[in-house]
């Protein structure tokens, strides 16, 4: 057995130990509601819906789960965390680290931190994993669309998360259609499995303070819940409300009013003040620090907008250390203010004294209301709606909630005396009033149904174009306004010179990644108004340094941003001069000048700025933004698999010798493998020189041999890829019929490298081959990839399988699914596969390459779009499992 097999079994078997359940949930006495959830899923009867009031643990169903599963509950093995938006405070990544320590063969990605979208639940289709996402990265991959993803892998992805997967959408009241389209995959999936027992179930668990819709399969607290006291003292938590009329152009000023007078009353309170729109909470800010009422500064924290992941963690950090998070300084006595967009509404696990904010529909009512006194522990807590009089005229535009609803809903609140108390206790008795409820709510959006032709049509990924393939956005969110579309914005300190070609420029990005670290996402429409803004600003100050002699800003010629499509293709591309002149457009010009950013990733260069300390767009911040994902640090602390470096050709190193020696990068780092290269710099048509991307571990779909240098023999390789198939079959619980067809896929999918074709690319000198090895499955360092002359190897394979005793011997559908998996096992034949380089005649490739995809078709019938893409995870598990723990052969070399 090998070694790295023997350490990976003695890590399996420490998941493997009756668990405890109360060290799972981290307390010693367990809620009632979350005891009853443990038995449901010990019994493999899950709700379909969690309607647990905030504050009461909801992100526990993580380790309900994980609890149920190591109890042994036929439970799906993953579970994807569900969240609307990235957050700040991410209560559910904090669940799963936790989990994680507890059992370490557990995978989890997770929204933050070092295993910040790590996709490391793509090795093991048998392992447990909690994958934590957003509806956008989750839904995209869903639907063999994913963001960031090669059209290669997404199958992979698409196959995993819609086969053997407890989804858990929380917060479902904002996204109506995304959790109509997740009910549609679970009942696809159910009459899948009525006729094919062998595909594992999906299921979708909706967590919600305030269900849109209800369901006869809710889970809801019940009288033993009521009578425990923690419980008892969160949903009863005192929190007295007043309503005050005030006029719109005066809300700022009320607003600093009002938390004058609570903090005379609690001097060392912390209070949350909410603002609907994004320029009253930075105004609010602006005069509170005026007002001098906050003695320091640094206790007021403001939470607007978008902020990159990177610093995401350091808001986090500041949010605990002023008391709204975790536990509190019982000797602190300074008060702390925290002003609030829409951002700390959902999802956010702060904890606050009193609140003062403005009037929005009812959902978002609920949410901020569960802000305050979340715990139970202040008796005195006050929450202050400030009521500017406006009309549904007033919020169009904003929401097509009607406020006369809310304040109807505000004024049946449960009174005592002349108080009136809106806990959750309270709130709950409003659910009688269904109608308020509904106009006081935003409309949720039209969307279509997912019906089976557009997802099969999503699922022919090895199709760059197909005309039958439609955004997915309607069925993510709705049928929304132009302008709601979302946008992923990066900073780059290298990006390639103007002039570069589209298809290198998507190789460099396919090579380093945009990671999750490096992103802040928003919507389309405010980054490209952050962009027009910047420009003008990088022009203002381009002319004045003219003026003045200096250098201009962002004087370098080369390109100053890149769009990428959802498929990674180059949208459009902007030069630094044409940035610059874009800011001296006129504003209609302008617009029409600015790319399409709807779904798209926006690489800038870090010199056009644009980015605050705090992580958030700053269209006053000037360049260059100091860090970056390229940075050595950054790539270490978030476990990035690609690395940056440069090579300057020993002939001209002198002239950039100097300039070089400035950087903080001058090489790859030791161990990492050269996976592409594009010219920076040109003297004289001459590269001076290269940025070179590597490897320090493959990525989600690449694989490296150890041994011999990196050198691996089709024969051990083959070996090797049977024996992880048949480990995960056995984990999967799978039948024999199916096993053997995995195994006959497993000996004959490599096959066509025998080909002299690929032997030529693979050996690069035969000197450094130890003898015995050939012919090789994996090699050190190959030949240029047009070697191969656009030979595939898995279509070789597929003609040697075609004639091969194990697999002729198959009955027909088994060998239909056999030869599928070999022609599929590197994302290509859905549903086509190219036929060239091959030494067979045409007439028989070209043949082979139509039945590959009539083949498809058949299998996709049988199996579903998500469960034919689960099978081809399985082969393509083992293959990499096998490529990065080889077995060490013998060899006389």
């Amino acid at each position: 057995m090998r070694g790295s097999r023997a350490l990976r079994e003695r890590v399996e078997n420490r998941i493997l130990v009756q668990p405890d359940f109360k060290s799972l949930l981290g307390h010693d006495r367990p809620f009632p509601w979350q005891e009853r959830l443990l038995h449901r899923m010990l019994s493999g009867a899950l709700p379909s819906a969690l309607d647990i009031p905030t504050g009461l643990g909801k992100t526990s169903v993580m380790a309900i789960w994980l609890s149920a599963r190591l109890q042994g509950a036929k439970l799906p093995r993953r579970l994807v965390y569900i969240v609307d938006r990235r957050v700040v405070v991410d209560q559910a990544t904090r669940e799963a680290e936790k989990l994680l320590e507890q059992h370490p063969a557990l995978h989890i990605s997770t929204l933050r931190g070092q295993f910040a979208d790590n996709r490391e639940w793509l090795k093991d289709p048998a392992a447990p994993a909690i994958i934590i996402g957003t509806v956008d990265m989750v839904g995209s991959r869903l639907l063999f669309s994913g963001y960031g993803v090669g059209r290669g892998m997404r199958p992979v992805h698409a196959g995993m998360l819609g086969q053997d997967t407890l989804f858990v959408l929380d917060e479902a009241h904002l996204v109506p259609p995304f959790e109509a389209m997740l009910r549609a995959a679970t009942a696809e999936n159910s009459h899948l499995r009525q006729a094919n027992k062998a595909l594992p179930g999906v299921w979708l668990l909706t967590l919600s303070a305030t269900q849109r819709s209800g369901s006869g399969n809710t889970f809801a607290l019940d009288a033993a819940d009521k009578a425990h006291p923690v419980v008892a003292q969160r949903i009863g938590a005192p929190k007295l409300i007043t309503i005050e009329t005030v006029q719109a152009k005066a809300l700022v000023a009320e607003v600093i009013g009002k938390l004058g007078t609570l903090l005379e009353d609690d001097p060392s309170a912390r209070v949350v003040l909410f603002c609907d729109a994004r320029k009253d909470a930075v105004a609010v800010e602006a005069a509170l620090i005026k007002s001098k009422i906050m003695e320091k500064a640094d206790r007021v924290a403001l939470l607007t907008g978008a902020r990159r992941v990177h610093e995401r963690e350091d808001a986090s950090a500041q949010l605990a250390r002023l008391g709204f998070t975790g536990p509190r300084d019982d000797k602190e006595r300074d008060p702390a203010v925290l002003i609030a967009t829409s951002a700390g509404e959902v999802g956010v696990d702060f904890d606050a004294d009193h609140t003062v904010m403005d009037l929005v529909p009812w959902e978002r009512m609920v949410q901020r209301l569960g802000r305050v006194n979340r715990r139970g522990a202040h008796e005195g807590s006050q929450v202050v709606v400030l009521d500017t009089g406006a009309d549904a005229a007033g919020w169009a535009g904003r929401s097509d909630a009607n406020p006369e609803a809310v304040r109807t809903l505000l004024g049946h609140l449960e009174k005592d005396g002349a108080e009136a108390f809106c806990g959750p206790q309270a709130l709950r008795t409003l659910n009688r009033f269904k109608t308020a409820i509904d106009e006081a709510s935003t409309q949720a959006p039209l969307h279509p149904a997912l019906d089976r032709p557009t997802l099969d049509a999503w699922s022919l990924t090895s199709l760059k174009e197909h005309t039958g393939r439609t955004e997915i956005v309607p069925w993510l969110r709705g049928w929304i306004e132009e302008d709601r579309p979302q946008c992923a914005v990066i900073w780059r300190q290298h990006l390639p010179p103007e002039g570069t070609r589209e298809t290198e420029i998507e190789q460099l990005f396919r090579a380093a990644t945009p990671h999750l670290s490096e992103k802040l996402e928003t919507e389309a429409w405010q980054v490209a108004e952050w962009l027009a803004e910047r420009s003008r600003g990088i022009g203002k100050a381009a002319a004045k340094a003219k003026n003045v002699g200096d250098v201009p800003p962002v004087a370098e010629n080369g390109i100053a941003a890149i769009v990428l499509a959802p498929d990674g293709a180059v949208r459009a591309t902007m030069s630094l001069d044409e940035f610059r002149a874009l800011g001296e457009m006129k504003n209609k010009e302008r617009e029409a000048a600015l790319p399409d950013l709807s779904s798209a990733t926006l690489v800038v260069s870090s010199l056009v700025g644009g980015l605050s300390a705090q992580g958030m767009l700053d269209a006053s911040i000037d360049g260059p933004v100091e860090q970056t994902a390229e940075q050595p640090k950054w790539a270490e602390r978030y476990k990035i698999a690609w690395r940056i470096g440069f090579e300057t050709p020993k002939d001209v190193a002198s002239s950039v010798e100097e300039e070089d020696a400035k950087g903080d990068i001058s090489c790859l780092p030791k161990g990492s493998g050269e996976t592409f290269r594009i010219a920076l710099k040109s003297v004289n048509d001459e590269v001076s020189k290269w940025l070179l991307v590597g490897r320090v571990k493959p990525g989600p779909d690449e694989v490296s041999g150890s041994g011999h240098g990196n050198y691996l023999s089709l024969r051990i390789h083959t070996a090797d890829v049977r024996r992880e198939t048949a480990e995960i079959c056995s984990k999967l619980g799978l039948s024999d019929a199916l096993t053997q067809i995995f195994d006959a896929a497993a000996m004959m999918h490599d096959r066509g490298k025998v080909a002299a074709v690929w032997q030529r690319y693979a050996w690069v000198d035969h000197r450094d081959v130890p003898s015995g090895l050939a012919p090789l499955a994996k090699t050190r360092r190959s030949r240029h990839w047009r070697t191969l002359q656009n030979y595939r190897h898995e279509f070789g394979s597929l003609l040697e399988a075609a004639r091969n005793d194990a697999i002729t011997a198959l009955p027909e559908a088994d060998r239909d699914l056999a030869l599928h998996l070999i022609a599929s096992h590197h994302g290509h034949a859905r549903p086509f596969i190219r036929p060239d380089g091959c030494e067979s005649p045409a007439e028989k490739v070209e043949g082979q390459a139509l039945e590959a995809a009539l083949r498809f078709a058949r299998l996709q019938e049988v199996w579903g779009p998500w469960g034919l893409a689960w099978l081809e995870s399985i082969l393509r598990a083992a293959d990499r499992a096998a490529s990065e723990n080889p077995s060490v052969e013998d060899t006389d070399g």
